[in-house]
């Protein structure tokens, strides 16, 4: 994890720009709290982030909203799956809710995340509902057959 020395925020390893505000990350010298208050102040002639000098923000930007729907497209998959095939409904909607998990906070994104996020749930919980009707059924069925076989 590294820190942003202009907002403060918390990005992961191999992020060259700051998810939050787009600030260069540095990871030059280890942080602790007295360098991070003291590089928090706001510089007056500090350099404003330039997108447009590197497409690494981009791309970062591109490869995390390209993960959001990957896992709404496994959600919904999951949320079809649940009535015909559980095991590919539970796969699909885990894979979904581990991709999910995997991307940081971006504002522009988490009404994406939190639309897969609920497929996924909803694929898994009918798939888990369609799973325990068919282990009722079968006691059942068990069930019905040992009374059958004390009358004869």
């Amino acid at each position: 994890m590294s820190v942003c020395k202009k907002c403060g925020a918390i990005n992961e390893e191999g992020y060259a720009y700051c998810l939050k505000c787009g600030e260069p990350i540095q990871n030059d010298e280890p942080q602790n709290f007295f360098t991070m208050a003291n590089d928090n102040i706001p510089q007056q002639n500090a350099p404003q982030f330039q997108p447009e000098a590197d497409p690494m923000f981009y791309m970062q930007q591109q490869k995390f909203q390209s993960d959001v729907s990957d896992a709404r497209l496994l959600g919904i998959l999951a949320l079809v799956l649940s009535f015909f095939v559980p095991i590919g409904a539970f796969i699909c909607g885990g894979i979904s809710l581990s991709k999910l998990k995997q991307i940081p906070f971006i504002p522009h994104l988490e009404q994406d995340k939190k639309s897969a996020r609920t497929m996924s749930i909803i694929g898994i919980v009918i798939a888990s509902l369609y799973v325990l009707a068919i282990i009722i059924y079968i006691i059942a069925v068990f069930v019905a057959f040992a009374g059958l076989n004390r009358m004869y």
